[in-house]
C-alpha cells in the first residue's frame, strides 16, 4: 500500500511539472506572438525591407510614321549588400574588369558597414548579362534605364540629347522635358531571407512613364535629305550647311538636317559652335 502511494506522489508530482512547462511555455508563446508581434514585425521589415524611389521612363520622341528617334533602353543600377559579400577582393576584381572602374574603389564600397551600397548606375545590358552570369551573393541589380538614340546622327540637331539623370539638355528633349520626363514614387520593396528582391514593381514603374511625341519629319525623308546635305558640303567644301524639306499645303516640316551631326549618344562630344 505504502509502496502505491509513494508511486502515486511521483506520478502528481511529473503531472505537476508537466503542467507547470506547459504553462510557461505557453505564456513564452503568448509573449513573443501577442504582446512582442508588433515589435518583432517591426525588426523583421527593417531587416528584409527598405524604400525604394521608382522612376518611371522618359517618353518616346517618334517619326510621322511612328518610328523610334530616341528611346529609354534597360539600364540597370548594380547594388550590393557588403554583409553577404564573401570575398570582397575576389568580387572587386571580377566586378572592375566589366565596368571598367578602378578595383580599389569597388573593393572600399564591397567592405563598408551596412546592408546597402551602389556600385555601379546605368550599366549596359551586355555588362549586366556578365556581371549575372558571375553568380556572386550580396550582389543586386535594381531597374533603371537610360536614354538611347538608335539612329545615331539622325535628325540629332533636332532632337537633342539628355544627360545622366535623364534631363534635356538640347533639342527637342530640353523643349519638351517637362512632358517627357517619367515620374517618380516611393515604394516599398521587400527581401526573402537570401536578400533577394521579391517584387520590382514593374507594374508601377510603367504606370509612371513620361508622355510620347510625335513630329512631323518622316524618317526616310531626313535620311535622304542629311546624305545629300553631307554630299553637297563635301563638294563645295563648307564649313556647314542646313536644309529643310516642308509640306507645301500644310507647312509641315518633313525633314530638318543639319551638317555636320553627332551622335546623342555621345553628347560630350557635342560642339555648340556648329
Amino acid at each position: 500500500m505504502e509502496k502505491v502511494q509513494k508511486i502515486q506522489r511521483r506520478i502528481l508530482m511529473i503531472q505537476v511539472l508537466l503542467v507547470g512547462c506547459i504553462c510557461l511555455l505557453a505564456g513564452k508563446a503568448f509573449d513573443i506572438q501577442i504582446l512582442k508581434a508588433q515589435d518583432l514585425t517591426q525588426k523583421a521589415e527593417q531587416g528584409y525591407s527598405r524604400y525604394l524611389t521608382i522612376k518611371g521612363d522618359r517618353g518616346q520622341i517618334l517619326d510621322r510614321h511612328l518610328n523610334k528617334l530616341g528611346t529609354s533602353i534597360d539600364a540597370p543600377t548594380i547594388t550590393a549588400d557588403p554583409s553577404q559579400i564573401n570575398d570582397s577582393a575576389r568580387t572587386a576584381a571580377e566586378l572592375s574588369k566589366i565596368l571598367k572602374i578602378n578595383k580599389k574603389l569597388i573593393k572600399e564600397k564591397l567592405s563598408r558597414k551596412g546592408r546597402f551600397v551602389v556600385v555601379a548606375q546605368k550599366v549596359s545590358p551586355n555588362q549586366a548579362r556578365q556581371i549575372r552570369k558571375l553568380g556572386y551573393q550580396g550582389i543586386y541589380f535594381e531597374n533603371d534605364s537610360k536614354r538611347f538614340y538608335p539612329n545615331r546622327n539622325l535628325a540629332a540637331q533636332v532632337i537633342g540629347f539628355t544627360g545622366k539623370d535623364d534631363i534635356g539638355l538640347e533639342g527637342l528633349e530640353f523643349k519638351y522635358n517637362a512632358i517627357l520626363m517619367g515620374d517618380t514614387a516611393k515604394t516599398k520593396i521587400k527581401k526573402d531571407g537570401a536578400g533577394r528582391v521579391l517584387d520590382i514593381h514593374k507594374n508601377q514603374r510603367d504606370e509612371l512613364k513620361g508622355n510620347s511625341i510625335v513630329l512631323t519629319i518622316d524618317k526616310k525623308i531626313q535620311f535622304l535629305s542629311e546624305r545629300t546635305l553631307e554630299q553637297t558640303v563635301k563638294e563645295y567644301r563648307a564649313k556647314s550647311g542646313m536644309a529643310l524639306v516642308m509640306k507645301p499645303s500644310t507647312g509641315e516640316l518633313l525633314a530638318v538636317a543639319h551638317y555636320p551631326g553627332f551622335n546623342p549618344n555621345n553628347y560630350g562630344a557635342f560642339n555648340r559652335e556648329v
